[in-house]
């Protein structure tokens, strides 16, 4: 029973990683439309590793109720290193926007138009920049030489529809480009320095939820320290097999309701 247990969750997880390739473009009428879309990505990014975690753990304890745990955990720590790496990538992304804001801005008030402005800012990013921005930027250069329009490209990245917008505003109002811009600049730096401030007040509640989270493991290694067998208890099914899952999911809840507690904090 637990192997096709195993054996149906990893099938299932590869045939849903697999889908066509339709389900993985990511429409770009509306913001909402990106972030469901990219969460979805997300999710389905972790399927696999649920999969696989599954059968490992039968192939090694066997046990569904501790093949149910390890998915849990499995599930949940790929959700928290997938959320960190999103977030750096969001801070670099903010990074990069600001430097090419205030070489625009820079340029627009000296004389420049839009256009040739943007073509510089792209060459003085650094080579870390994230490759949203300066794919983005790049094909903006390569738009307006043609005779487009470049906010029509820059609206195709979500992380620079802003500008796309402010941009168009311009074109379409005659209000000067360079006020906008300047605008969206200050924006996202008070936006950073905002998350810099609240990051720093929360550290404190931070490490009160990871001491939190690795209470059980202590209150495990105490227990064998005194001559228990809690893994034994746990790992054995029965009662065990239901203080473990039902510890897990505690343990999992928590620290993903610690963690959207802490994103709510900083947006």
């Amino acid at each position: 029973m637990t192997m096709t247990w195993s054996l149906l969750s990893l099938a299932a997880a590869c045939w849903i990683y697999g889908a066509h390739p339709a389900g993985r473009i990511a429409p770009n009428d509306t913001d909402d439309a990106d972030m469901h879309a990219e969460k979805s990505v997300r999710i389905t990014r972790l399927l696999p590793v649920i999969g696989v975690a599954s059968l490992i753990g039968f192939l090694l304890l066997g046990e569904i109720s501790t093949i149910i745990s390890v998915v849990i955990a499995t599930a949940t720590a790929g959700y928290l290193l997938d959320n960190l790496r999103r977030s750096r990538r969001d801070k670099e992304i903010d990074n990069a926007t600001q430097t090419v804001l205030g070489h625009d801005v820079a340029d627009i008030r000296a004389g420049a138009l839009i256009g040739p402005a943007f073509a510089r800012a792209a060459g003085e990013l650094p080579a870390s920049a994230p490759a949203e921005v300066t794919d983005a930027l790049a094909a903006v250069v390569t738009h307006t030489r043609r005779g487009g329009t470049g906010y029509d490209v820059l609206d195709r990245q979500a992380a620079l529809r802003p500008l796309a917008r402010l941009w168009k505003l311009s074109d379409t109002h005659g209000i000067p480009v360079a006020t906008l811009l300047e605008q969206a600049k200050d924006r996202l730096q008070r936006r950073q320095a905002h998350r810099s401030s609240t990051a720093a007040s929360l550290q404190g509640p931070q490490a009160t939820a990871g001491i939190l989270a690795c209470l059980p493991v202590v209150g495990i290694l105490m227990g064998m320290s005194m001559g228990a067998d809690p893994l034994g208890l746990l790992l054995g099914g029965g009662l065990g097999g239901i203080l473990l899952v039902s510890g897990t999911t505690l343990i999992a809840g928590g620290v993903l309701i610690s963690r959207w507690i802490i994103e709510r904090a900083s947006a």
